[in-house]
């Protein structure tokens, strides 16, 4: 076992290392560390450390609008990062939804079933669910109708019944506007 000095050199010199590899220009090192290392490594670093060293660098991994694979490899991690780091990353949640509709519909896809029922339904409803629904807003995009209701069928297949009572009142409130 390390001794807290030991063990806070380690987290440094692993810090610097994830650090240059999330920041390297190239997008196959980066597709890389989010399919082989991410989860591992929130899990090394604790949540909080976690949250600023790699959650932090993965998002803006989704500016790069042209390199679908890395998006790809983005919504295929982020569960597992999420799931490590806890309820502090609902706020980069919260960024994550407010992206484009590409960004949006890879979201759906990829990663709302499974993070709704990491967080419950509560949480689903209050963060991931409720941002989800305004997404039927854009009326002229029936990709994103689409992917949305593909992932209410996973919302609702991952949380079970208890998720009816919170998308029926999502949809109520949705219609009434």
């Amino acid at each position: 076992i390390y001794d807290n000095d030991k063990l806070h050199q380690l987290h440094e010199t692993f810090q610097s290392i994830v650090v240059h590899l999330l920041s390297d220009n190239d997008s196959n090192v980066k597709r890389a560390f989010l399919t082989h290392s991410a989860g591992k490594l929130c899990t090394f670093f604790g949540a909080q450390k976690a949250k600023e060293v790699i959650l932090s660098h993965m998002i803006t991994f989704l500016n790069d609008k042209s390199n679908w694979e890395l998006h790809i490899a983005f919504f295929e991690a982020i569960v597992d990062v999420v799931s490590q780091i806890g309820e502090r990353s609902l706020d980069v949640l919260e960024a994550l939804l407010q992206q484009d509709s590409n960004v949006k519909r890879a979201f759906l896809t990829h990663s709302a079933g499974k993070l709704c029922t990491f967080f419950g339904a509560q949480k689903a409803k209050e963060v991931i669910l409720s941002h989800m629904i305004t997404f039927l807003n854009d009326k002229s995009n029936w990709e994103l109708h689409i992917a949305f209701f593909e992932a209410i069928v996973d919302v609702v297949s991952q949380i079970g019944e208890r998720s009816l009572d919170v998308l029926e009142a999502l949809l109520q409130q949705f219609s009434s506007h």
